[in-house]
């Protein structure tokens, strides 16, 4: 089983399913491209997921409160897609 998200990858999580970039994620938390890259292959290891898409349904499904930086993501399940 894989551990929770941090603090950091939630925020990360978030905006992503707010649609930002990872440049845009990087300026707004103030961090390095690479950082944000780091976070964000981290959450997908972490979900289970193949990319970004899969990880903002697995968050949308989770978050409870999109306002609030935080909400736990807690127990996601591995969601299949069809390729």
């Amino acid at each position: 089983m894989q551990s929770s998200l941090t603090t950091r990858e939630l925020q990360v999580l978030r905006l992503i399913t707010l649609g930002y970039s990872n440049s845009q994620i990087a300026k707004i938390l103030n961090i390095t491209l690479h950082t944000v890259k780091a976070h964000v292959q981290a959450i997908l290891y972490k979900l289970q997921v193949k990319n970004r898409v899969q990880a903002a349904v697995i968050a949308s499904k989770y978050l409870i409160d999109n306002n609030n930086d935080e909400t736990i993501v807690t127990q996601p399940t591995r969601v299949d897609y069809e390729d």
